[in-house]
């Protein structure tokens, strides 16, 4: 059911809304180990080091006003600190 009703809107899976995760309880180690080899790779500037993890989450457009969508906590959901995480990625 939530396949058709998220076809019917044009999104995929990875792409729905999470209410009740922010930003903050996201890992903050993989924030920077992706602005780290974002730099690297060249895919970043220097100056992304300042950007906040808010920032970067919406740059990266893995926020749908304010929620984060489920691809986000792909990224960087802090697996080892909740068993609750699979909650959200339920289909």
């Amino acid at each position: 059911m939530d396949k058709f009703l998220l076809q019917k809107k044009g999104k995929h899976w990875d792409g729905a809304p999470i209410p009740n995760v922010l930003a903050e309880d996201l890992k903050q180690e993989t924030f920077e180990l992706f602005k780290k080899r974002g730099i690297r790779s060249q895919r970043l500037s220097e100056e992304s080091l300042t950007d906040t993890n808010e920032q970067l989450l919406e740059n990266l457009k893995l926020k749908e006003g304010k929620y984060l969508k489920r691809a986000a906590l792909l990224y960087v959901m802090p697996w080892g600190k909740s068993r609750n995480c699979m909650r959200f990625l339920v289909l």
